[in-house]
């Protein structure tokens, strides 16, 4: 049996837990990640190797129902920083400058911002 799988496009250790795989997917957190896990019929816990392919199959076919693909997702995000970007409002401003873009403090706030991290050269 293969170590690894192919699982939504992303290749996954066999022995990795089902719930916990799929919160690392762009637009699934925990909350929609057990409701999948239900709506499926498995464990959120679950270990991928002894899950068999019929199930996984299946189970992608319901995250793919009920999310649009990750490529879309981000796309989208980008769309709207790029919007408040070129819009010219201050949010924007602050998102280019690599600060919080709702006026907190970026002394012990900068992580979010700077994780966004858009070069808008590449969006225009």
């Amino acid at each position: 049996m293969p170590r690894c799988t192919n699982l939504l496009g992303r290749f996954v250790n066999r022995r990795d837990r089902l719930g916990p795989f799929l919160v690392k997917i762009f637009g699934i957190g925990l909350k929609r990640s057990r409701t999948i896990c239900l709506a499926s019929g498995l464990r959120y816990n679950q270990l991928i190797s002894p899950t068999p392919l019929k199930k996984i199959r299946y189970l992608e076919q319901i995250v793919r129902r009920v999310i649009a693909p990750e490529f879309m997702l981000r796309r989208q995000v980008n769309a709207n920083l790029f919007f408040k970007y070129s819009n010219g409002s201050l949010a924007g401003q602050r998102l280019a400058q690599g600060l919080p873009s709702r006026l907190q403090r970026s002394k012990t706030n900068a992580q979010t911002a700077k994780r966004l991290k858009v070069d808008f050269s590449k969006l225009s």
